[in-house]
């Protein structure tokens, strides 16, 4: 269902960003020459477009097809290259364990429920390599004025607009640390937008080792 719903609204609108979010821009800083580096809910491209222009090795992911073409399309426009995939991200990531030195998902996994929600980021920390970096960019609270319908803790879809049907999870700063265990937290800013969004920047903590019997 959401891959449909997704697919017809990047149909109707198009790219919906053009420049990088601040908090990837930030991290982008931090990063090696040549680190991998991955971009979960990619959309039309404006984060593999930038961090290809960058050097990085770059991948990315997205559930529409419309998103994916139109992604690939900038990327060929300016000469640039990076490995993208039609897929699903609540499903079991692609890569190996320890895969990326960076993982960015900007407003992009909390349409779903709780317990997708860390599932995913389950599967963000296993294909992080030791000390790689989260940059997370999710909701805080619901725009006002709009009519929603709860389905599950902290989990609204609208009834109406542009996104009518699609699950929204709303967090909380204890819940992002509840959430992101595994991870160091480095910095949470609040991202004064319409609907207010927390920045996160964490790092994963090292794997404990097998306990010798």
């Amino acid at each position: 269902m959401q891959r449909q719903q997704w697919d017809a609204i990047f149909k109707r609108h198009g790219r919906f960003y053009h420049t990088p979010n601040r908090a990837v821009e930030r991290a982008t800083r931090m990063l090696g020459k040549g680190a991998r580096v991955l971009d979960i809910g990619c959309g039309t491209g404006r984060h593999v477009v930038y961090l290809s222009e960058k050097g990085f090795g770059v991948y990315g992911l997205d559930n529409s097809a419309n998103a994916i073409r139109m992604a690939r399309e900038w990327l060929r426009g300016k000469g640039l290259k990076a490995h993208l995939s039609l897929r699903d991200f609540n499903m079991r990531l692609p890569y190996k364990d320890g895969f990326f030195d960076c993982v960015i998902a900007v407003q992009t996994i909390h349409h779903n429920r709780p317990r997708e929600v860390k599932r995913i980021i389950r599967e963000i920390r296993r294909v992080l390599a030791d000390g790689g970096l989260l940059v997370l960019n999710v909701p805080k609270l619901r725009s006002e004025g709009d009519r929603y319908r709860k389905i599950d803790y902290r989990t609204w879809v609208p009834l109406d607009g542009e996104e009518k049907g699609l699950p929204h999870f709303y967090f909380t700063k204890a819940l992002l640390r509840e959430f992101l265990d595994g991870f160091e937290i480095k910095s949470m800013a609040m991202q004064h937008d319409a609907n207010r969004h927390y920045s996160v920047l964490a790092v994963k903590r090292p794997s404990a080792p097998p306990t010798m019997k």
